[in-house]
């Protein structure tokens, strides 16, 4: 009923809390393996689902393992990064976890800079992606994908380093990402962001249990935060 079809390639943002009450964690699990399924079923088997699986580990001044680490997004990402299907772009700030046709793809190499050329999500949004929200509005990471490419006033790339931990070495890295600059006094602003989507019906949502679910195509969000930029510079912000 959203339009999800075979061989999308859905990138999914999800708070599971609101869709039911729980009754122990093997309850949540299998919502988990529900929502899974029904997602994978729909898209076919050359369709592909990424979920973020971020944990900011070098920003915070940690160490990153790639296998151990566990995702800040909720427990339907870390779910999916410890699924047995799928695979993980092992940024130490921004790591994505992928199930699918393109997963191979999508995290054979990872980038210095975390939404720079030739990162996951550059390689993403070129396959004409769409963006999934379960209990969240129209806000997506990708957001701060586009504002890189309109090199907004209030980030720049900084530099992150750490160590990244494997079975068998430890190695030095610095990576770059799109961030906030330290002296601009501002907050994150998505309302007025999903207010427009809405309205114009860009994303569009369905009731799933007590919840929702919401769906839009990457190229409408990127039309709508770049017409909108051009016009009003504090778009996707608020200053304090």
């Amino acid at each position: 009923k959203l339009g999800v079809k075979k061989n999308d390639n859905i990138f999914l943002h999800s708070d599971l809390s609101l869709l039911k009450k729980y009754k122990n964690k093997k309850d949540i699990d299998r919502t988990c393996e529900n929502l899974l399924c029904a997602i994978l079923e729909t898209i076919g088997k050359k369709g592909t689902l990424a979920v973020p699986t971020f944990s900011y580990s070098f920003c915070n001044k940690k160490n990153y393992h790639p296998e151990k680490t566990v995702s800040n997004c909720g427990y339907f990402s870390e779910y999916v990064r410890n699924h047995s299907l799928s695979k993980t772009y092992p940024d130490p700030n921004v790591s994505v976890s992928v199930i699918g046709h393109k997963k191979n793809y999508l995290t054979k190499k990872v980038t210095l800079n975390s939404y720079g050329k030739g990162s996951f999500f550059e390689n993403f949004y070129k396959l004409k992606c769409k963006i999934m929200n379960v209990n969240m509005d129209a806000g997506s990471t990708f957001v701060h994908f586009f504002e890189k490419k309109l090199k907004v006033y209030y980030r720049k790339d900084i530099k992150f380093s750490g160590y990244i931990e494997g079975k068998n070495k430890r190695e030095k890295k610095s990576f770059l990402l799109f961030s906030r600059k330290k002296k601009n006094n501002y907050f994150a602003n998505f309302e007025r962001l999903n207010e427009i989507a809405l309205k114009k019906k860009i994303f569009k949502t369905y009731k799933l249990g007590f919840g929702f679910i919401g769906i839009m195509k990457i190229e409408s969000l990127k039309k709508l935060i770049t017409q909108n930029y051009k016009t009003n510079k504090n778009f996707l912000i608020y200053l304090k």
